[in-house]
């Protein structure tokens, strides 16, 4: 979602009743520019993860990595230590596909 439009964003958060529009809008906004998002027990009680998208050559995601767990073994910090690492291996990806 985060290359989709806001306008887009909005369509679908709208739908989720259990989602709050204007906080997921923010963390949207928030994860489209700098490239990675966060599940923050959003789909599933205690389900935390962090995704970085694989983009092709022309800029575009055809794919995701990310690592779950559950909120015991991925606190705040843990979730922001990993965005580096997955971009890395993410940027590593791209670049062998394309």
């Amino acid at each position: 979602m985060i290359d989709m439009p806001q306008m887009e964003w909005r369509r679908l958060i709208k739908k989720e009743k259990n989602l709050d529009l204007n906080e997921m809008l923010d963390r949207m906004a928030n994860y489209s520019k700098h490239d990675f998002s966060f599940d923050l027990e959003d789909n599933e009680e205690l389900v935390r993860c962090v995704a970085v998208p694989i983009r092709n050559k022309y800029g575009n995601i055809i794919a995701a990595i990310s690592v779950t767990s559950i909120k015991p073994y991925m606190p705040d910090e843990r979730m922001e230590s990993l965005i580096g690492t997955l971009k890395h291996y993410s940027d590593l990806i791209s670049k062998r596909i394309n």
